[in-house]
């Protein structure tokens, strides 16, 4: 009975792509972050936003996928959990989630919101996507940032840059399904892992270490500056605390 219901829904999903404004690319690479520990991807996609000076160009829509509101003083605005942002040249793109279902209220449609996004990024001809998140370490251990694709070439390179080829894991969620789609389309994708060594917060320095690492594979020229003025500043903080 369910598994009916599920394939009604599905076919009442009406997911699209509503462009807020004209969107041009010029053979644009993606990112998008996914939830792993340390807050990796989804703070390193909003950061280089920021970085950037990236502008939200369009959203996924779907009945089934709810809205936010963000009070600010007079203004009650609505913010898409799944939004687009684009730089002013039109070679940068960033996929950004930060739907308050989560992961288990949006998993039976996590194929559909795949295939919609993935439709998109091929019409604007996407030349790359990469994936961010990170792997837990313990605290002493020292790693170096994960790479994963199935371009044993794209590896190659990336071995040079000091990135680590994965060479085995569990990997779930909704990236899953774009990139499944990404590769029934035929647009090139990759994998990039941080360690990190926290769970419940943000873990500046991985985040750091990815936007690093990016810019050496793309050459964004994603500012991480700010990123070790944050961690000096919280470590001062909390030897200030320990004094008391």
């Amino acid at each position: 009975m369910w598994g009916k219901v599920l394939r009604d829904l599905t076919r009442e999903l009406d997911m699209t792509i509503v462009e807020t404004r004209p969107v041009k690319t010029n053979k644009p690479v993606l990112l998008t972050g996914f939830q792993t520990p340390g807050m990796v991807g989804v703070t390193a996609v909003s950061h280089m936003i920021n970085s950037l000076r990236m502008s939200e160009v369009a959203y996924l829509r779907s009945r089934f996928i709810p809205t936010v509101k963000l009070i600010v003083g007079p203004e009650f605005r609505t913010l898409n959990p799944f939004r687009i942002y684009a730089n002013s040249t039109g070679e940068v793109l960033a996929l950004i989630n930060d739907s308050p279902a989560g992961s288990i209220g949006l998993s039976p449609f996590f194929n559909d919101i795949g295939r919609t996004v993935v439709d998109w990024f091929h019409e604007k001809d996407v030349r790359l996507l990469v994936a961010l998140g990170s792997f837990p370490v313990q605290k002493k251990e020292r790693a170096n940032l994960v790479a994963y694709s199935t371009d044993s070439e794209r590896l190659k390179e990336l071995t040079k840059l000091g990135i680590t080829p994965l060479q085995s894991g569990f990997i779930g969620g909704i990236v899953v399904s774009i990139i499944d789609e990404c590769i029934k389309r035929g647009i090139p994708w990759l994998m990039l892992f941080a360690p990190t060594r926290k769970m419940g917060e943000v873990d500046l320095e991985a985040v750091q270490m990815i936007l690093e690492g990016v810019n050496k594979i793309l050459g964004l020229n994603i500012d991480t500056e700010s990123l070790k003025m944050a961690r000096a500043g919280r470590r001062g903080l909390l030897r200030s605390l320990r004094r008391r």
